[in-house]
């Protein structure tokens, strides 16, 4: 699935299955007060939220910017979408667990739609036990697979004590802060956080939405301590300029950074390689004394080996999530699916006319 996206959509995350858990970023992403109405889809798995989302996205695509948001578990999954003109947005998203959503502001902004009210409840009643033994072993999975994340998390933290850099020096910060102001331009200081990166049933994944918006990419060269330090003041640099930034935390570690995009020069740094190499050596140094047998049992022995068991449990999930899916959709009568799909369409698009 990875490579070039065919359109220009945007695609994110707005969750993470990381060394401490699941994390959800989706009061940030979705925060009420940012947009002008927000459809909140309730209803079970295969219930079809995903169709809705695609076919609301399919009816704005002229003249409208979009934002596909996907599942952490399973990117083949859509969790919301955001439509944006220049007067405002509206988005639709998933409200059920684990990124459970009500109406924030009901009726003002917040909207729920229940398609549940498609499903026939006898056809579920009868079907109880089967769903409560599936939904059961799919919890236990997704507890296997984050206990083998804390697990590797535990290992990745042990093997950073051996390995710690020293703080820049004097000379370093001066030349990051010159080297920050030739690219960064001063705004309004809005930070906003978005995932281009996940940890589920295929292990790690990275979208390529970072290569489309960015004019420019500068990659960090050198150990992911030294990234770590070198991101962490740039960011600090960037705040001291009032820059508008949007930050990229990796999946696995919320404290870590994958990326910074300087909206306003279009330019990203980033820890991946593939863009203009820029040598963390030239700010700071990694310590010669790594116990680097330690080291590797510990990132390679403990942290791999984990994170292969993690990997494996979330599939596990996400495979026990399809059989449920599979009941619940046998349980729906869609006919009038579409129907519900087309009014809120034209709801939200009697929203962006009011808007001008």
């Amino acid at each position: 699935m990875n490579g070039k996206e065919a359109d220009k959509t945007e695609k994110y995350f707005a969750a993470a299955n990381g060394y401490n858990g699941f994390r959800s970023y989706f009061d940030e992403v979705f925060a009420s007060r940012d947009y002008c109405r927000i459809i909140v889809l309730k209803g079970g798995p295969g219930t079809g939220k995903s169709s809705f989302m695609r076919k609301i996205k399919a009816s704005f695509d002229e003249g409208f910017d979009i934002e596909e948001i996907y599942c952490s578990s399973d990117p083949n999954s859509l969790d919301g979408v955001i439509i944006k003109s220049e007067h405002g947005r509206v988005a639709v998203l998933d409200g059920t667990a684990p990124h459970e959503r009500d109406a924030r502001i009901p009726g003002a902004i917040d909207e729920i739609v229940d398609l549940g009210c498609l499903w026939s409840r006898e056809w579920l009643t009868a079907k109880r036990e089967k769903i409560l033994n599936l939904s059961l072993e799919k919890a236990k999975a997704y507890k296997t697979a984050y206990a083998c994340l804390s697990v590797a998390g535990c290992a990745q933290r042990e093997s950073l004590k051996l390995s710690a850099i020293p703080e820049l020096s004097s000379a370093s910060k001066a030349l990051l802060r010159d080297f920050s102001s030739s690219i960064a331009q001063k705004g309004e200081g809005k930070k906003t956080t978005r995932l281009v990166s996940s940890f589920g049933r295929y292990g790690h994944y990275r979208l390529t939405t970072l290569e489309g918006i960015s004019k420019r990419i500068i990659s960090l060269k050198g150990s992911t301590r030294q990234k770590q330090g070198v991101m962490k003041h740039l960011l600090r640099c960037f705040e001291d300029i009032d820059s508008d930034i949007i930050l990229f935390p990796t999946a696995l570690n919320e404290a870590e950074l994958e990326a910074i995009h300087l909206k306003a020069s279009g330019i990203s740094i980033v820890t991946e390689e593939g863009g203009e190499p820029l040598d963390c050596n030239e700010f700071i140094k990694e310590s010669s004394e790594i116990d680097r047998a330690r080291t590797e049992a510990l990132e390679v022995g403990i942290t791999k080996a984990a994170l292969g068991e993690a990997e494996r449990w979330f599939s596990i999930a996400s495979d026990l999530h399809f059989r449920l899916e599979e009941i619940y959709t046998a349980a729906m009568n869609f006919n009038n699916f579409d129907e519900i799909v087309k009014n809120n369409a034209e709801m939200l698009r009697n929203i962006f006319n009011s808007l001008g």
